[in-house]
C-alpha cells in the first residue's frame, strides 16, 4: 500500500513539473563549472528556435524580432543585444538551455 501511495505522489509531481516547466536559454561555462543566466526568460518555442539556428547573427536577429514583438523600448533592445553578443563571443561560454 505504501509503495502505491509513493508511486502516485511521484507520478503526479513528475506530470505537474513536466507540464509547467519552460526551457530557457542560458550559457554553459565550458569545463562544466556552471551556468550564466540569459539576460531574460525565453519561452520554450523561442529557445528551440534560437538553438536550431546556425549563426550568431541569425540568433541575434530572432531575439531582436521577439523583443520588438514584446514591445521592448529601443534602448533596452540595444543594451540587451550587446550583452547577449558579448556572452556569445566569449570563448568560455556555450549557448544552451536549462
Amino acid at each position: 500500500m505504501a509503495k502505491n501511495i509513493i508511486k502516485r505522489i511521484f507520478t503526479r509531481r513528475r506530470t505537474r513539473v513536466k507540464n509547467s516547466m519552460s526551457l530557457n536559454l542560458c550559457f554553459e561555462v565550458k569545463g562544466g563549472v556552471g551556468i550564466v543566466d540569459f539576460p531574460f526568460q525565453t519561452p520554450t518555442a523561442l529557445t528551440m528556435k534560437v538553438l536550431k539556428t546556425g549563426t550568431k547573427k541569425q540568433r541575434l536577429r530572432i531575439l531582436k524580432q521577439q523583443m520588438e514583438e514584446w514591445s521592448w523600448e529601443e534602448e533596452q533592445i540595444k543594451t540587451t543585444l550587446e550583452t547577449i553578443k558579448a556572452l556569445m563571443n566569449s570563448p568560455n561560454l556555450k549557448l544552451s538551455y536549462i
